[in-house]
């Protein structure tokens, strides 16, 4: 007897070996994408990002230091955000006049009060002095932590402003800002994540359908069909 025609049973197998491999791709491509997303939310995605915009003014007395021309200075203030609204201001740093008219300022730690929680940074930064009394200065302030609404943020904030020397140990210190800052997803809020996906990729895992037939054992005894011989 001759055989023309693939026998309906392995053809019906390797349409189940087909269904079984696209299960398989479909658990391990959903597996793949669940891990991806939850390293690239821990790593890149911000809990909430926000520019920060304002003004600032106060005063300040100048200690100096044992250094000709250097001075720490203590800064006390107060300011208006607009998008978190009034806050306090005190800062210290180094601020050195030594080869006029530069001014460099270092060594700074600054902290904003405002009514749900602190930011606090480091600055660094430089000036001229007209020679008149005044002097313009630039500050790179960065954010490294908070508390209260800002716990966890960080961020980059740049700072321009006017100096007016009021007495030879005290200034009027007034200028503006522009920056911003986030905030890093809390670590309960990762392990959610990362539970959701994992229970996700186990519940495709158990819907991946197994072949009744171990394949290679039917191809086996199917053989003269796969190549096309005659019985």
């Amino acid at each position: 007897m001759h055989i023309g025609n693939r026998p309906p049973a392995l053809s019906r197998l390797r349409t189940r070996r087909l269904r079984f491999r696209n299960s398989q791709a479909r658990s391990r491509v959903f597996g793949i994408v669940g891990s991806l997303t939850v390293a690239l939310v821990g790593l890149a995605m911000p809990g909430r990002a926000n520019s920060i915009t304002g003004t600032f003014s106060g005063t300040a007395t100048l200690t100096p230091s044992g250094s000709p021309g250097v001075f720490v200075q203590n800064f006390t203030g107060n300011g208006d955000d607009t998008t978190f609204g009034l806050f306090t201001a005190s800062s210290t740093s180094t601020v050195d006049f030594s080869a006029p008219p530069s001014i460099v300022i270092s060594s700074g730690t600054l902290s904003e009060i405002f009514a749900g929680g602190t930011l606090m940074g480091t600055s660094s930064g430089d000036g001229t002095a007209s020679g008149l009394g005044t002097a313009t200065f630039t500050i790179d302030l960065v954010i490294t932590g908070g508390t209260g609404a800002f716990a966890g943020d960080t961020g980059d904030v740049n700072l321009t402003g006017t100096i007016t020397q009021t007495s030879p140990t005290t200034e009027s210190i007034s200028g503006s800002y522009t920056g911003s800052i986030a905030a890093v997803p809390e670590p309960s809020t990762l392990v959610l994540l990362a539970a959701g996906f994992a229970g996700l990729r186990l519940r495709l895992r158990k819907r991946v359908v197994k072949p009744l037939v171990p394949v290679v054992q039917f191809f086996k005894i199917y053989q003269p069909w796969s190549s096309g011989k005659r019985l």
